[in-house]
């Protein structure tokens, strides 16, 4: 009996457990499925006449998610009687807004946004949305309207306009505009102005609460001709019409530079034991605060040891060769074929060149005679009280059957067992000197007695 007894209680635990996970099933059904009549809308929105505009919108409803084909989504103004939008019946929608409204993404989705346009200033209303679903219910969501507000003239775009900028520091400026309608968008551009670099990204566009903001970076390498630039964004719609940003007036701090010593005398001219009054200037941001003056003697130009030349290909008989003088004021370099009135075009180096230094490269490509013994290439360097000239001699070795740079003068540079090099260096008209090497191992045979040698390494 007691067998009887406890089979009897198990079965009936087990219906009681069975009973209770339906229940437990049922009410969490329920919790899925069930929801509110609540609609996500702006209060307000603008938009431009004779554009479009977009009323974001979407909603729930209580119960199971229907399919779109049992959805009925309709937007009236002022009351159901005024229908300006109907997913199923278009035949009742109201004339002044038939072919005008679109319903923008898929009710099945709890989406309900709402395009108007072109649009009038008799839109200017209130609108709101109402959901439909046979055999279960309907629902106008009164407390989620809208108010629709037509604009004539569209919105200036933004530009925040940056502090006190660096000359050389990289900076960016954006410039947005916010609009309604992205069919008709504008298109943004920058007024110019002079920098180091300016670069323009390609529009870009985000998708607000109620609109649409179109913005453009500019990305700006300021220099002092930039101080005091206006900077200006305008949007030009596809109407047409421009709104222009506000100016900003760039405000950039540089160096001194440009300096300028001015003379002048009481007296048409200027001898010898009269009085004259030095004045200097110079641009920079902020202004100069403190000029020091001192005295700089002038100076012929000068050479220096380091120039040198080298062969980096024999096939092509291409020549790299560099070329530093001192002097002031600073000489200028120039670079020639002896017995040539051409110039050779060569390359300021300006990261070495500074003050009384200037530093000139060369790297060019020589067309061989083939009767020619030697070819002799000048670096002169001349400023206003003199002038210099160092000759580099490329001699075609005929035993070896090599070219052969050859250097003599104040130094002796060399480039390996195959190549050497000739400078003559003189103080123009005075005497110049010069060396040939005849061999890999470096037999030199001085030209002249007047020449005194010390061996260096060039370090191109």
């Amino acid at each position: 009996m007691w067998v009887a007894l406890y089979s009897k209680k198990i079965h009936l635990h087990k219906r009681v457990m069975k009973l209770c996970f339906c229940c437990m099933a049922f009410i969490s059904i329920l919790g899925v499925q069930g929801s509110e009549w609540s609609a996500s809308i702006p209060a307000s929105v603008s938009g431009l006449s004779g554009l479009c505009i977009y009323i974001p919108c979407n909603f729930s409803y209580p119960g199971p998610r229907q399919p779109a084909g049992k959805l009925t989504g309709i937007w009236f103004q002022g009351s159901t009687n005024f229908q300006i939008y109907n997913s199923m019946n278009s035949e009742v929608v109201n004339a002044l807004y038939l072919n005008r409204t679109r319903l923008v993404g898929s009710l099945a989705r709890n989406e309900c946004s709402l395009k108007i346009g072109p649009l009038r200033s008799s839109d200017a209303k209130i609108y709101t949305f109402r959901i439909e679903i046979p055999d279960l219910d309907k629902y106008s969501y009164l407390q989620q309207s809208t108010t629709v507000s037509i604009i004539d003239a569209p919105s200036a775009p933004s530009m925040q306009c940056p502090g006190i900028l660096a000359e050389g520091i990289a900076v960016s400026l954006v410039c947005a505009v916010v609009h309604s309608c992205p069919e008709a968008a504008p298109a943004l551009h920058w007024s110019s102005i002079r920098a180091e670099q300016t670069i323009a990204q390609p529009q870009s566009r985000r998708l607000l609460q109620n609109g649409w903001e179109e913005r453009v970076v500019l990305n700006l390498l300021p220099s002092s001709g930039s101080h005091g630039e206006v900077l200006r964004c305008s949007a030009v719609f596809p109407s047409g019409l421009s709104q222009f940003g506000p100016e900003c007036r760039l405000v950039v701090d540089y160096a001194p530079k440009n300096v300028t010593v001015n003379v002048s005398s009481p007296l048409d001219s200027v001898l010898e034991g009269n009085t004259v009054i030095l004045s200097c200037q110079a641009d920079s941001h902020p202004a100069p605060h403190t000029f020091s003056w001192f005295q700089w003697a002038a100076d012929q130009p000068e050479i220096m040891n380091e120039s040198c030349c080298s062969v980096i290909s024999e096939q092509e008989l291409e020549l790299n060769c560099v070329c530093i003088a001192h002097g002031n004021p600073k000489p200028s370099i120039n670079w020639t074929f002896m017995h040539s009135h051409e110039p050779i075009n060569g390359q300021v180096d300006s990261s070495q060149s500074g003050g009384h230094k200037a530093v000139v490269s060369l790297n060019t490509s020589v067309l061989w005679n083939s009767t020619a013994k030697e070819l002799v290439i000048l670096c002169m360097a001349e400023n206003s009280l003199s002038s210099t000239t160092k000759a580099f001699t490329l001699t075609l070795n005929t035993t070896l059957n090599a070219f052969v740079l050859s250097d003599t003068g104040p130094t002796l540079g060399l480039w390996g067992p195959m190549m050497g090099l000739t400078a003559i260096t003189m103080l123009l008209p005075q005497w110049h000197c010069g060396l040939l090497i005849e061999s890999p191992y470096l037999l030199i045979e001085s030209l002249s007695s007047a020449c005194k040698l010390s061996l260096r390494l060039c370090d191109l």
